[in-house]
């Protein structure tokens, strides 16, 4: 966000809308963020990423284009499964 005036890392949560959010991406070196909608934004307008992930695994949710790392939480790698209670009374 150099071009705005701004050096570091600046918080935008709850001030812009969606086309305003994606504008600012295009002006920004870097996104840090959770796995949540404006990873996938960021990827839209090409800005790299540093994406949280847990306990979803990025290799099947994450960006699909170069330029995006992760930091995977330690529960991530077990699986979470989750069963409807239909499933459960069919399986007993």
């Amino acid at each position: 966000m150099r071009d705005l005036g701004t050096t570091g890392a600046k918080s935008i949560a709850g001030k812009t809308n969606l086309l305003e959010l994606a504008a600012l991406m295009k002006k920004s070196d870097l996104l840090l963020c959770c796995d949540s909608g404006p990873l996938y934004i960021a990827e839209a307008v090409g800005l790299p990423t540093l994406s949280l992930w847990g306990p979803t695994l990025p290799n099947f949710y994450g960006p699909l284009t170069p330029g995006h790392a992760f930091l995977l939480s330690p529960t991530a790698a077990q699986p979470v499964v989750r069963q409807s209670a239909a499933m459960r009374q069919t399986a007993a």
